[in-house]
């Protein structure tokens, strides 16, 4: 669980720089007159709630954070592990309340 905890973290760390990176690059491309009609903001509609002023797209790039704390990787773990713990406890159960003669057959 930890190893696929860090190796997803990486891989969508990746996947969505690379996909901001992208929507960054084409929202800051030069408009044509039917574009700019159609768009009514010059950052993407996405941003426009943490929108704090004017920023280049160095800098949005570096506010983007997808790094791992330790809290929310014990609540990974911990979610994980009850999950475990449940999927094996309710067989488990319903195997101790059958008579040895049922659990043949």
């Amino acid at each position: 669980m930890v190893i696929a905890l860090f190796i997803g973290n990486i891989v969508s760390a990746t996947i969505s720089r690379n996909l901001l990176a992208e929507n960054l690059a084409y929202h800051m491309q030069p408009l044509s007159e039917r574009e700019a009609f159609m768009r009514d903001s010059p950052i993407p509609w996405e941003l426009t709630l943490f929108y704090p002023g004017v920023l280049t797209q160095e800098e949005i790039m570096e506010m983007f954070d997808t790094s791992l704390d330790t809290q929310t990787t014990f609540v990974v773990m911990g979610f994980g592990m009850g999950l475990v713990l449940l999927s094996t406890t309710f067989p488990l159960v319903y195997l101790m309340k059958l008579e040895p003669k049922n659990l043949l057959l």
